[in-house]
């Protein structure tokens, strides 16, 4: 979050905020004003009203890929394969990679990051993923990653940032 600061200058704060499940100390770390602040900072990423870091990532996969594998976590840890249908649009094909449903196939795994990792291996990629942990031996491409893991040390990936998908539907 940016916003103004001391006349001439610009504040930037970095503030991360759970999912689901967590619970914070806010009261310890500022009270009320911290506590308004993330408050209105949940309200603004949750309305539906924004374009997450998923949204950006399945619209750069649906438009430029004609098969998406996704890491399911729930209701069971799988890797979800979506093909694009013959007349089904790159709009409606990213709809339905969002959806989780209406997969090709749904491939259960204990470990589905290592099992995208089997699917990339080898092949040309574009990985998405929240931690870089995520590292397909041999595939090249491109690759973004929410948090650092060992998957950022990859020779053969191109690192790109959050602007960086955002800046390619401008």
């Amino acid at each position: 979050m940016s916003g103004p600061g001391r006349r001439g200058t610009l504040m930037d704060r970095t503030t991360h905020l759970a999912v689901r499940g967590a619970r914070s100390e806010i009261g310890s770390h500022g009270g009320g004003d911290l506590a308004a602040v993330a408050g209105d900072l949940w309200q603004q990423f949750t309305s539906g009203g924004r374009a997450t870091l998923w949204d950006l990532a399945v619209l750069r996969a649906a438009a430029l890929s004609p098969e998406v594998a996704v890491v399911s976590r729930e209701p069971e840890p799988a890797v979800l394969r979506y093909r694009r249908r013959a007349a089904e649009s790159e709009a409606a094909f990213a709809v339905r990679v969002a959806s989780h449903e209406d997969a090709e196939e749904r491939l259960a795994h204990t470990d589905p990051d290592s099992a995208a990792a089997g699917l990339a291996a080898g092949r040309r990629v574009f990985l998405a993923t929240v931690r870089g942990d995520v590292r397909p031996p041999g595939a090249s491409g491109t690759s973004y990653r929410l948090f650092p893991g060992a998957g950022d040390a990859s020779p053969t990936l191109t690192r790109v940032t959050a602007g960086d998908l955002l800046a390619e539907l401008g």
